[in-house]
């Protein structure tokens, strides 16, 4: 995404949904959202969840992240979502809805 045209105020914010808690190994596992300002030569980690806590039962929840606070803005971001199956016979659903890029 080219986000120049919004400078350093330019903003991602977006829906995610994430449950590690079901199967032979519940609460083992991540999900994590990184940003990459160099078309994803390299990523910055943006947020972890789980393996335990609040947000990793299922349910929508909202996040939203300032991109100059963790990497300069550029004409090459990008967004990577990961919901990893790490551990031996988990059960992990995951979704990602309605990110909107502002300023």
């Amino acid at each position: 995404m080219n986000l120049t045209s919004l400078g350093s105020d330019a903003r991602i914010g977006y829906w995610r949904w994430y449950s590690n808690a079901a199967g032979g190994a519940p609460n083992a596992d991540v999900f994590t959202v990184s940003v990459s300002n160099n078309n994803g030569t390299s990523w910055t980690n943006v947020e972890t969840v789980g393996p335990t806590g609040a947000e990793v039962s299922g349910g929508w929840y909202y996040h939203e992240f300032r991109v100059a606070d963790r990497v300069p803005v550029t004409a090459q971001v990008r967004l990577k979502f990961v919901a990893e199956d790490a551990a031996t016979g988990s059960l992990i659903e995951a979704a990602i809805d309605d990110v909107t890029v502002f300023k």
